[in-house]
């Protein structure tokens, strides 16, 4: 699928770029475009959804690679969409 970069800036101001896979090219692979909404599942239980059409259109939204776990980041998206320790994408 490739990798790409994109900046995520924390509720401080700090900005980390991190390295992961495009969530559109991921929904795609997984066969997930054609459903209407996404669920980002965390190992904690924490939940956030969102349409595939936003997930799509965000052409700079990726899931990447935090060490050893993997977490959304999703810029000039809701914070609450930049999911950490993501454990499952599922849609419906």
């Amino acid at each position: 699928l490739g990798t790409m970069s994109a900046d995520y800036t924390d509720k401080d101001g700090v900005t980390t770029t991190y390295e992961g896979v495009s969530l559109s090219a991921l929904l795609d692979d997984a066969g997930l475009s054609g459903s209407t909404e996404i669920t980002l599942t965390a190992s904690d239980g924490y939940e956030a959804s969102l349409t595939v059409e936003e997930a799509v259109a965000c052409a700079n939204c990726i899931v990447a690679f935090d060490g050893d776990m993997l977490r959304t980041v999703m810029p000039d998206m809701s914070g609450k969409l930049n999911v950490k320790d993501v454990i499952a994408i599922s849609g419906n």
